[in-house]
């Protein structure tokens, strides 16, 4: 059965004339009057009664009726569809995030895209920063967004900065430096630096969490106190409110502090944290492309991240 023929029938059983069906349809009566036998005989039944002033719908055509609106319904639903999907205005885009790293970028982002593109499904997947990774080099998400930390294992992707966040050392706000704007590593030697615990989710992070510490401090000619003591990011302003030591973090981890905490920057020998967007250079997903675009379009200024 041809999708033409039941355009035919649709249309014959509007009109009620084969005459102005056949004009519509640029067909010579004749031809037309085929079709509509054609598809009587494919079906088993006829659908219109006619002699030759009246056309009318049998039981049977009336029947046929619906269900044929409903397949051209459909079918040009699916071509419209299909159009829009290799367009990229319609289908699917997977992404991965370390919600630490986004928790301001992420909304506004994804905000934007589905009111620009209402058609396009977002499936969100959180993690660690080794699960984000792993979801992107397994191929379970289209793209990633996370810190520019343990990319050594991230092969045949691009890279685009979202931001760069400055490295604050955090203190109790009863510490005898919490009232500075300014500081520097010199002024801690006797403090004792917190970091993730090695046992910790984030025990991948670790390495380079102390790489940061112990750089600036040995740059002040010291070798800094580091305590292991917690298993989550997020929870090292609430170890540093409960006097347990003091930590490095970028400035945007004040939102995961209380007030009793002060973030306090560095006055030379500045350090940086980047928050990051990952894909796969052989993804061909035309929605991907559209994501992408919109990356680049609100986060003109970032330059590309080389890791």
């Amino acid at each position: 059965m041809q999708f033409y023929n039941i355009h035919c029938f649709i249309v014959l059983a509007e009109e009620l004339n084969f005459t102005k069906a056949a004009e519509i349809m640029n067909m010579t009566q004749s031809a037309f009057s085929k079709t509509i036998s054609a598809l009587e005989d494919e079906i088993g039944c006829r659908l219109f009664y006619r002699d030759r002033r009246h056309v009318r719908l049998t039981d049977a055509g009336a029947a046929f009726l619906t269900h044929a609106e409903n397949i051209m319904q459909e079918f040009n639903n699916g071509v419209t569809y299909a159009r829009h999907a290799e367009q990229g205005m319609q289908g699917l885009v997977r992404i991965a995030f370390l919600s630490c790293s986004m928790q301001t970028i992420l909304p506004t982002l994804i905000s934007a895209f589905r009111e620009r593109y209402p058609d396009i499904e977002i499936e969100l997947y959180d993690g660690t920063q080794h699960q984000v990774i792993e979801y992107l080099n397994s191929d379970r998400v289209d793209i990633a967004m996370f810190a520019d930390l343990g990319l050594n294992s991230l092969e045949n992707c691009s890279f685009k900065t979202l931001y760069r966040d400055e490295y604050c050392i955090v203190v109790n706000q009863d510490h005898p430096l919490a009232d500075r704007e300014f500081v520097d590593f010199s002024m801690f030697q006797s403090d004792t630096f917190l970091s993730i615990g090695r046992n910790s989710i984030y025990s991948h992070l670790t390495i380079s969490d102390i790489n940061v510490i112990v750089k600036a401090c040995a740059a002040y000619g010291f070798i800094p106190k580091i305590v292991h003591g917690v298993n989550s990011l997020t929870n090292l302003p609430l170890m540093v409110e409960c006097g347990m030591g003091i930590a490095v973090l970028s400035e945007h981890m004040k939102l995961y502090a209380s007030d009793h905490v002060r973030f306090l920057r560095l006055s030379d020998h500045k350090l940086f944290f980047s928050g990051i967007a990952a894909w796969r250079k052989g993804n061909l997903n035309p929605c991907l492309q559209k994501f992408i675009d919109l990356i680049y379009e609100m986060y003109p200024n970032q330059a590309l991240f080389e890791p």
